[in-house]
């Protein structure tokens, strides 16, 4: 969808990184006025409108551990919620990692690490 490795968490997308050096972070779209306000993140057009809850993060805006782990923690948070929401009662569950665009060793995903807890697809 993005064109890189998107990291899902119960079938949900927590974030996802772009051969540009930006990532797209899916988060509570309640929250997306303020993140959008107070960083230099923006909404995700496509196919047109933006899209509440979709914001990509440039490089410049990821430098730092600190930096990438607050983008991290916040895809993966909402996409732990969104899959409770989905699926309570269900016997899914774990954090799987997957890379959706065959791109896992592109210059994008160099230097990232997995969270800790999280193992990646077919390993």
């Amino acid at each position: 969808m993005f064109g890189g490795p998107a990291f899902l968490i119960g079938g949900n997308m927590a974030i996802s990184a772009s051969g540009q050096g930006e990532i797209m972070v899916l988060v509570d779209p309640g929250e997306s006025d303020v993140l959008v306000a107070g960083t230099a993140a923006r909404l995700v057009e496509m196919r047109g409108p933006e899209m509440p809850g979709w914001l990509l993060v440039g490089a410049e805006d990821l430098g730092t551990d600190d930096q990438l782990l607050k983008w991290v923690e916040l895809g993966t948070t909402y996409a732990l919620a969104a899959g409770e929401a989905v699926s309570r009662g269900s016997s899914r569950s774990g954090v799987r990692l997957r890379d959706t665009s065959g791109q896992a060793n592109s210059p994008a995903c160099q230097g990232l690490s997995r969270p800790p807890g999280m193992s990646a697809v077919g390993s």
